[in-house]
């Protein structure tokens, strides 16, 4: 282990993430705050100034001579699979997804971890099913300006937010990039944001997390801190896909909350089972539809080889049944004829 690592306390849940609200992109707030501004008298704007400045030296990008500053940060946009059909049901799906995000938010929260004393040391904005997440890099830092902490943490909370979601029938997709980056309560802007929106929007298709080319070199280069090189964390909560594409291997990745990875082994085989029951039941839902049903066969064939590379046994396993379309003729076959009775 290295022993940077060490030092720095990676595993220390201090490190989880928060929860705000998400400011939709084409409806900023900041658009509603400077409208009031200009009906404001000069000291109720001096006021609201310095209530703005005491936020922001308590938010992860803090003002710099008064005026926002993007940073270097490591971004992820995550979206929940099948939204906009969702929000054309019945209240009884309302109340599943709201229970499952209360749920799984918290463990990007760190809820009861945090406290008036203590900065997050990141921030979350969410807006219907999207979450943004922005995770500042101290780039001065004689520790921490490589970065390893910062993504190190997020691939820790987001494997652990998509099984706990997936588990309860809500797979994600995202993207998660390396770049400059600013949010707070007003607005989320950079291009980070646009290229992790970018993968999640047009290149993960399926419900995975794809990492940019920057981020994805970025963990080779922390894999080396350590000895030997496949020893490193990165090299369980990251997989390579058929494509190239580099994701958030979410199943093993979210083990490592665990100090002992037996425990987490045995956790994760009760959660394997709940997982392979939501799989099955959307690729037998979503049969007639290919689109859709290319979706959850990509997650059986991954859900699958977890099970195979650690050896948990077939019971564990997705039908494999459910994970083939087979062909049909024009006409179906015809039955023997019938005998004629006497």
């Amino acid at each position: 282990m290295c022993a940077k690592r060490l030092l720095e306390g990676r595993r220390d849940p201090k490190h989880m993430s928060h929860v705000l609200l998400f400011a939709h992109p084409q409806i900023s707030l900041g658009m509603v705050v400077s409208r009031i501004a200009c009906d404001e008298d000069a000291p109720r704007k001096r006021r609201r100034e310095q209530i703005m400045n005491k936020k922001a030296s308590r938010t992860p990008y803090p003002l710099r001579d008064g005026k926002p500053e993007m940073r270097a940060s490591v971004v992820t946009f995550l979206d929940i699979l099948g939204y906009g059909e969702m929000s054309q049901t019945s209240n009884e799906v309302l109340h599943g997804l709201r229970d499952a995000l209360e749920e799984a938010g918290e463990i990007l929260s760190g809820e009861g971890i945090y406290d008036e004393r203590f900065v997050r040391p990141y921030s979350i904005k969410v807006f219907t099913d999207n979450i943004v997440i922005g995770w500042p890099i101290p780039v001065d830092h004689p520790l921490y300006a490589d970065g390893e902490r910062e993504l190190g943490y997020t691939l820790l909370n987001v494997a652990s937010y998509q099984l706990m979601m997936a588990t309860r029938g809500y797979f994600v997709r995202g993207g998660l990039s390396v770049g400059p980056h600013y949010m707070d309560e007003s607005v989320v802007f950079g291009p980070a944001l646009m290229e992790s929106y970018g993968l999640e929007s047009k290149t993960a298709v399926y419900p995975r997390v794809v990492l940019s080319k920057s981020a994805h070199e970025m963990a080779l280069e922390h894999c080396t801190y350590y000895h030997p090189h496949d020893s490193a964390p990165q090299n369980t909560e990251l997989l390579i896909d058929s494509d190239g594409l580099c994701f958030v291997n979410y199943l093993r990745g979210s083990i490592g909350h665990f100090d002992d990875e037996r425990v987490g082994i045995e956790w994760l085989k009760s959660q394997l089972g709940k997982h392979k029951y939501q799989v099955e039941k959307n690729l037998e839902e979503h049969r007639n539809n290919r689109r859709i049903w290319d979706k959850y066969a990509w997650v059986g064939r991954y859900h699958n080889h977890t099970v195979e590379a650690l050896a948990l046994g077939k019971s564990l396993m997705v039908n494999p049944k459910l994970l083939e379309l087979g062909f049909s003729p024009l006409l179906p076959p015809r039955g023997r004829p019938k005998r004629a009775k006497k």
